[in-house]
């Protein structure tokens, strides 16, 4: 999980890999998927993977969805971390990822 081997598993690093733990679960009902992305995601699986963070169908990740997801896979960031993270991704600052940022921010990371 940590691909730069700094010893900290920042916010590109994790989306990666649950935009790939998502993918990878459901790769069978993918098989006629649009064309890939440059990370080997195709557009349907970021959507997916998009949607395992959005819980509430709103179209945009919250920040505290993004917390329950942080949370629940055991990662230990603090509020000043999160923030920072955040705001790397969330190029029309409102407090929340879209979808379109989600994709950037895996498409920036390779």
């Amino acid at each position: 999980m940590d691909i730069d081997g700094n010893g900290m598993i920042d916010l590109e690093e994790f989306c990666l890999c649950m935009a790939k733990h998502v993918a990878a679960g459901r790769a069978q009902r993918h098989a006629q998927a649009q064309t890939s992305s440059r990370h080997g995601l195709s557009k349907n699986q970021l959507r997916e993977a998009f949607n395992y963070f959005d819980k509430d169908n709103s179209g945009s990740i919250s920040q505290t969805e993004l917390r329950q997801v942080i949370q629940t896979l055991g990662v230990r960031i603090t509020e000043v971390e999160f923030k920072a993270m955040l705001s790397a991704i969330d190029s029309n600052q409102d407090g929340e990822i879209d979808f379109q940022e989600f994709c950037g921010l895996l498409n920036s990371f390779f």
